[in-house]
């Protein structure tokens, strides 16, 4: 098989946090873990999505350790 998707990751710093109200549909926790530690959870199989893992991947690239 094959797929034609794309993905596009950007990674964005220097940002503020803002408390919006979510819309009535929305349930979304927010958890802040490190980027090292993000790291070490894709490797270790615990953050399974693909998209996560490459965006993750990207980052500690980018940053360096």
């Amino acid at each position: 098989g094959h797929c034609t998707e794309v993905v596009h990751l950007f990674l964005a710093t220097g940002l503020t946090e803002d408390a919006l109200e979510a819309d009535a549909d929305e349930d979304i926790t927010v958890e802040r873990v490190p980027l090292a530690e993000a790291v070490r959870l894709a490797a270790a199989g615990e953050i399974r999505d693909g998209k996560s893992i490459a965006g993750i991947l990207l980052a500690a690239r980018r940053l360096g350790p």
